[in-house]
């Protein structure tokens, strides 16, 4: 059995306006989701997370120095479910951030639409939520539609 930890955070930039939009919209202290592991064999614990960049690994001692930890989960796994988590990490590395998809999500919920009109690319949400699909979480919403704030009630109420 190994565990992760499923975060959120929001970020520490002078005047984050895109965390700041998704943490009015949402109504949380929290505007990011992400995936924090131990590596034994390279003594790391990292993040793995999509951000403006695109979908990326990064120390944790890096990511502290532009995020907030605001709530964080724990997550257990089996050995065999976290090495296909690890290869869907590794797989999935590289790919272009959705921030259509974001602006996607907010014109759903605001005109009542059942998909979302903009699914290019990955959102933070979008990938936790196929990571906790490997070990049975079942998202309630549309993955191109899931927010943080989905992730976090998914977890709290453990589906």
């Amino acid at each position: 059995m190994k565990t992760i930890i499923i975060g959120f955070s929001k970020s520490k930039k002078f005047l984050p306006i895109g965390s700041w939009l998704i943490r009015l919209f949402e109504q949380t202290p929290y505007s990011h989701v992400y995936l924090k592991f131990h590596s034994e064999s390279l003594n790391r614990t990292l993040i793995y997370e999509a951000v403006g960049s695109g979908v990326r690994f990064i120390g944790s001692t890096a990511w502290e120095q532009h995020a907030q930890e605001v709530a964080s989960f724990d997550v257990d796994i089996i050995q065999c479910n976290y090495i296909t988590l690890l290869q869907y990490c590794i797989d999935n590395a590289g790919i272009e951030y959705g921030y259509m998809q974001n602006i996607g999500i907010s014109l759903a919920k605001l005109l009542n639409l059942k998909t979302n009109p903009f699914q290019t690319g990955k959102n933070c949400s979008e990938l936790v939520s196929e990571i906790l699909k490997v070990e049975g979480f079942k998202p309630v919403i549309n993955k191109d539609l899931i927010t943080p704030k989905d992730v976090y009630n998914m977890l709290k109420h453990n589906k």
